[in-house]
């Protein structure tokens, strides 16, 4: 959950983010419902929002490379690597260069790419 406020006028907002790492975006203009007594006076500007971290509620998440130990490559291929992504206690857990055993569900998501030139996209192989 990410807590905005104006600059000008303090108004607050609380916008719901998706679940994984995404960006958000701010609203353009200030949302605040004025009062016809108020409205001959100061406008708020254009992108007035800051992002108030005190009042943000976050989940601690970090994305690791993973890679296969040299040693136990074949000779003359390349060791394969994945991206994995962990979230609250186990963020943090490992530093790079450590040597680490992850048991987790592996799970294959599409990305929405687009079909250029013919050519089919990233994960369109790998349908289950």
């Amino acid at each position: 959950m990410l807590h905005i406020m104006c600059r000008n006028c303090r108004d607050t907002r609380f916008i719901p983010l998706k679940a994984g790492i995404t960006g958000a975006s701010l609203p353009r203009s200030c949302g605040r419902v004025r009062v016809e007594a108020q409205q001959a006076g100061e406008q708020c500007p254009i992108d007035p929002y800051l992002i108030v971290p005190d009042g943000s509620q976050f989940v601690d998440q970090q994305t690791l490379k993973l890679q296969e130990p040299p040693d136990m490559v074949p000779v003359g291929e390349l060791p394969r690597h994945m991206l994995a992504t962990c979230d609250r206690s186990l963020a943090n857990r490992a530093v790079p260069g450590t040597r680490v055993t992850a048991v987790a569900v592996y799970s294959i998501f599409q990305s929405k790419q687009t079909v250029r030139g013919g050519k089919r996209r990233v994960g369109e192989y790998c349908k289950m």
